[in-house]
């Protein structure tokens, strides 16, 4: 059973609604939000993600240890430019990769959410790059990317650089690939 990334991350809102149908005053009060989401959904920061193949999957880095993303990616957002950094994992993969307090409980939310129990998941956590400094570091969120449904959910909680959203996007297959090319991109942008 494949469950679509929007239903999992958006399970609370449905929750909500279902709830809220029973009483007529807090089923106008639930329109009265659906719309101001709306506005904000409309309002959102304009993002572009790019995967690319991982030229390095499953060769060594050491002793019995092996390059384990089938993807790289970035996540490019608008209005102030911040660039991130992904990388795709299976899930069983990167759930082993989560070393703070935060990614262990983002682990154990999306376990709980049925994220694990999807066949074909990729998973990755986020890292803010900063192309003045070449620096790469952690911050709060995660992205999901599911081949089979195509859809790709980011959420970034990057407190220093003033991130903290969500986006759910569609994923659109690129035509010609090869070396620095993208396989994916999803946006909720024009690229032309």
């Amino acid at each position: 059973m494949t469950i679509s990334l929007r239903s999992a991350t958006e399970l609370k809102a449905t929750s909500f609604w279902i709830y809220s149908s029973s009483n007529q005053a807090t089923k106008a009060t639930a329109r009265n939000e659906n719309s101001i989401n709306l506005k904000k959904e409309n309002d959102m920061r304009e993002i572009a993600v790019r995967g690319f193949m991982n030229e390095k999957f499953n060769t060594t880095f050491g002793k019995g240890l092996f390059r384990r993303a089938m993807f790289n990616g970035s996540v490019e957002l608008g209005n102030p430019n911040q660039k991130y950094l992904v990388d795709y994992f299976e899930y069983s993969n990167w759930e082993n990769t989560a070393k703070t307090d935060e990614q262990m409980a983002t682990v154990r939310k999306l376990s709980d959410a049925g994220i694990a129990g999807q066949a074909g998941v990729l998973m990755s956590w986020i890292q803010h790059y900063d192309p003045l400094t070449k620096t790469k570091l952690g911050v709060g969120g995660f992205s999901i990317y599911s081949p089979e449904t195509r859809e790709l959910h980011v959420e970034i909680e990057d407190l220093a650089n003033n991130t903290k959203d969500s986006w759910t996007l569609d994923v659109h297959l690129c035509k010609s690939t090869g070396a620095n090319k993208p396989v994916f991109i999803a946006t909720n942008v024009d690229l032309n």
